[in-house]
């Protein structure tokens, strides 16, 4: 009798870790089933319990219709908007949104550094230095994932202060590395001075 009792307890026990899983329903209509491991203001993050592997995955708010958890509590995301601009690990897309606050002052800090590193190697004495980013020719590759800044150097120079300047482009890549591209300049010789190199 104990035996049988056991046995049926185990059976009640692997039902409910089959069938009693948290489930996100997409507003495309996918139904995800899985284990809500933590909520964050914009994102969902879970487990999918039939996985080959148990890593976390997330997925945005605003793609969320509802989410029905083992207990019954239903959480309403109906009405936050998509934002497709916005990446989620586990749908594999590559898009970002380049005009974010975070992204621009992240670029705009890298652009400073890499355009004071030019004018350091290449131009030699130099006033009125000044970088800018061309945000709408920002690029995301879709397989490389590798992020494409492109930028440009303007400064003066020579006792007449010439304008000058220096185009490119900085490559950051899928493991944080970040490389400098030479694309065009005016009024100035690279003899001796890098058109591509590796920087932190």
């Amino acid at each position: 009798m104990k035996k049988k009792l056991v046995t049926i307890c185990l059976v009640l026990f692997h039902y409910y870790q089959v069938f009693a899983q948290d489930k996100i329903y997409k507003k495309d209509g996918e139904i995800i089933k899985c284990t809500i491991t933590d909520i964050l203001d914009e994102k969902v993050f879970y487990k999918l319990l039939d996985a080959a592997n148990d890593n976390t995955q997330e997925i945005l708010k605003s793609n969320i219709d509802i989410i029905k958890y083992v207990d019954g509590k239903i959480e309403d995301y109906s009405n936050i908007k998509p934002e497709s601009n916005k990446t989620e690990t586990n749908s594999g897309s590559n898009k970002f949104d380049r005009n974010s606050e975070e992204f621009v002052n992240y670029a705009n800090s890298i652009a400073k550094q890499v355009g004071e590193d030019i004018l350091r190697k290449c131009a030699g004495r130099y006033d009125n230095a000044n970088t800018s980013v061309y945000f709408d020719a920002v690029y995301k590759d879709p397989y490389s994932e590798e992020i494409s800044i492109p930028i440009r150097v303007s400064y003066q120079k020579g006792a007449e202060s010439n304008d000058r300047f220096i185009k490119g482009a900085i490559k950051i890549r899928k493991d944080g590395s970040k490389t400098w591209v030479y694309q065009d300049s005016q009024n100035i010789l690279f003899t001796g001075c890098a058109k591509e190199y590796i920087f932190r």
